[in-house]
């Protein structure tokens, strides 16, 4: 199954003039996402300059985020709410990189949708809130996604007497099976590899339907209860 593949790419992080001062480590990150999922990463800024910088960040959309996904950032200060795109300027001292000095931050991404969809975001570093005056940049941080691959979603054993399972379930999130009328007769919640007990059910045909983390019927598959 294609997931998602979320890459920060940070070769071009600094500037020519200033990068020996300012470094980025490690320097290329790549994290591969199904829809549903996220990662969190952990990278260090060191400041090998004798100047110390009070830094502020902006991230910029040069291709805007598909919907459903969203980012967080992890400064010195604080993590701030989903998708906002720069520091807080009232409190950009506090974001201090003194020379020699090493500071963490951290960038979440989290992928809440099935959709086909690509991104790429611009971090860039501005000594104090003088936007003309950049101490870093990233040359981009992209991301591309597949539509769910509904394809290979199967309902087994079929028939069968009490419990059945999905294959390829890595991004269904609920199961409700129902009757040939369309009435619901049970609903899950599900996490891969669950599997599910109709056995109080009675026999016939029945139509199982898969939902995605959104709550979106992803596909409906012919279940026989013997």
């Amino acid at each position: 199954m294609k997931k998602v593949l979320f890459l920060m790419l940070f070769a071009m992080l600094f500037l020519t003039q200033i990068r020996s001062q300012v470094a980025l480590n490690p320097d290329k990150i790549s994290v591969q996402l199904a829809p549903g999922e996220h990662a969190e990463i952990s990278f260090q800024l060191t400041n090998n300059d004798t100047i110390t910088y009070k830094s502020f960040w902006k991230i910029e959309n040069v291709v805007d985020l598909p919907s459903g996904w969203e980012f967080n950032l992890c400064d010195n200060f604080t993590c701030y709410d989903t998708n906002v795109s720069e520091s807080n300027t009232n409190n950009v001292a506090l974001n201090v990189l003194e020379p020699g000095v090493t500071n963490t931050w951290s960038f979440k991404i989290t992928n809440n949708s099935s959709e086909e969809g690509s991104y790429c975001l611009k971090l860039s570093l501005y000594d104090s809130k003088d936007t003309k005056n950049v101490i870093g940049t990233t040359d981009c941080i992209s991301g591309t996604s597949d539509a769910l691959n509904t394809t290979i979603l199967k309902v087994y054993p079929n028939p069968t007497e009490r419990n059945f399972s999905i294959n390829g379930d890595d991004n269904i999130h609920k199961v409700g099976v129902y009757n040939i009328l369309g009435k619901e007769m049970k609903m899950f919640k599900h996490e891969k590899g669950d599997s599910h007990d109709i056995s109080e059910l009675n026999r016939g045909l029945y139509i199982v339907r898969l939902f995605d983390i959104k709550g979106k019927a992803v596909k409906s598959l012919k279940l026989n209860k013997r």
